[in-house]
């Protein structure tokens, strides 16, 4: 009885008011455009909810979330749910770090220079779930920290599982990053160290666990069948043929072997995935994948040739991803007018919302990241410089208690460029979702450090 009025106890720690703000301000973009932001994406995720079907391609959680969220009303309901969702991991996030200052007023602070020099508003704005992409991490760094009421920390938790469950991606980056990061803390520190203070991630596994069997879960009530994903062979075809890797290995290998593909040889387009003349659309298509491409997977990496070139390929790729985070460059929030994806699932449904959904700033073609894209290249000049002089400064050892944060963000950024590097072209789209992660964090150490050595900064720059 005790617990039970301690658990209830923890909904005072709730605090509705900064959330709410948080996800008007987040909703910047949206408003800006005067309708939410779609991806070609976007018509997938709303038929899959909206006609209980399981995309062939992706998970159907977030075409769930919107379906159920909008309330088959308008889909300004879904969005304002995702911008309450983001809005109480970075509140919660930043409140960790001030939890005996004017955190309120900090997370305002932090939250108008990332929306008016990053991409956070576009992301959060738009009906994919890249905007669920960082906030895997954040809630695992919330969580990490264990000072929460057992209320809040059971959202993170779910929220952490709903955020992995939304996209296939999302598990792998999370998976690498950790990796990344512990072989980091081994090198610095010892794996006796890191075993020691591994202790306290016992929360980790029920979430993974749970992150693991979402997505086959819905797969069964969904489809009658249980599984992960039908596409990973399919992907990983359009990424060979994409850097010219499977075109080379059928021409030297289909004396060999009798695969259906080596009758589409000469034909195989570097758009595998979606060019009309691509042999998936002959073999089966997405719906019924070829076996054949897991086959011819499995024999080129275990073969030493490809396998190395596959591995330089991706490597070099998941440099140029890790950089590419240019908002205006191959700009994703492109007119999506009659006929689109979007356009075609939204009127099966939404029909009413139509002519404010072609009249937006997004289908009239009069979005321009441009001016936020010099903005984000001056912001992050500024802070990066301003970090740079802290560090090699008196006041560089206050920063040390930040490391691992710091350490955990960077290999997480780092891990989604890797994982998408290797499934993928290098495309902005990626590395902006998670990019806006560091000036966070960066603007975090800042701001701890002048409130708690404010004195000593003052005398600092006197001397």
């Amino acid at each position: 009885m005790k617990n039970l009025k301690s658990f209830f106890a923890g909904f005072r720690q709730i605090e509705f008011f900064p959330v709410i703000i948080g996800a008007i301000l987040l909703g910047f973009a949206a408003w800006q455009n005067m309708y939410p932001l779609v991806y070609p994406d976007t018509g997938t995720y709303v038929l899959s909810g909206i006609e209980s079907r399981v995309p062939v391609d992706r998970p159907i959680l977030y075409g769930l979330f919107l379906r159920h969220t909008s309330m088959r009303a308008t889909m300004w309901l879904s969005l304002f749910a995702q911008l309450l969702i983001v809005s109480s991991v970075l509140f919660a996030f930043i409140k960790t770090y001030f939890r005996n200052n004017s955190y309120k007023n900090i997370f305002y602070f932090i939250l108008v220079p990332l929306i008016g020099c990053t991409a956070i508003s576009i992301k959060s704005s738009t009906l994919i779930p890249d905007v669920f992409t960082p906030l895997t991490i954040l809630c695992f760094a919330i969580l990490l920290r264990r000072n929460q009421a057992a209320i809040l920390r059971l959202w993170f938790m779910a929220v952490m599982i709903f955020c992995i469950s939304v996209h296939q991606s999302h598990l792998m980056i999370l998976l690498l990053a950790f990796l990344l990061f512990t072989l980091s803390e081994i090198i610095q520190n010892g794996w006796q160290e890191v075993i020691a203070k591994a202790r306290p991630l016992w929360f980790l596994l029920p979430i993974l666990l749970f992150s693991i069997v979402v997505t086959p879960l819905l797969n069964l009530s969904y489809s009658g069948k249980f599984f992960w994903s039908k596409s990973g062979g399919i992907f990983m075809m359009g990424r060979l043929a994409d850097n010219g890797m499977l075109q080379d290995y059928l021409r030297k290998n289909c004396d060999a072997h009798s695969y259906e593909m080596c009758n589409y040889v000469e034909n195989i387009p570097s758009d595998f995935l979606w060019d009309d003349r691509s042999p998936l659309h002959k073999m089966g298509g997405w719906e019924n994948p070829s076996l054949e491409y897991d086959r011819i997977f499995w024999d080129m990496m275990t073969t030493p040739k490809y396998f190395a070139q596959f591995c330089y390929k991706s490597l070099s790729a998941s440099v140029v991803q890790f950089f590419t985070f240019n908002i205006s460059l191959r700009a994703e929030n492109d007119a999506m007018g009659h006929d689109s994806p979007p356009h075609y699932a939204l009127r099966t449904v939404y029909s009413h919302e139509m002519n404010q959904y072609l009249g937006s700033n997004q289908n009239i073609k009069r979005l321009d990241y441009t001016p936020l894209d010099i903005r984000q290249t001056w912001f992050i000049i500024g802070l990066f410089s301003l970090f740079a002089l802290i560090k090699i400064s008196k006041l560089g050892k206050y920063t040390t208690t930040f490391n691992r944060i710091l350490s955990l963000i960077f290999f997480y950024t780092l891990s989604n460029a890797i994982v998408c590097g290797t499934l993928s072209i290098p495309n902005p789209r990626y590395q902006t979702r998670v990019f806006w992660l560091i000036p966070l964090v960066i603007l975090i150490v800042i701001i701890s450090i002048w409130i708690n050595h404010r004195k000593e900064i003052v005398q600092y720059f006197k001397e």
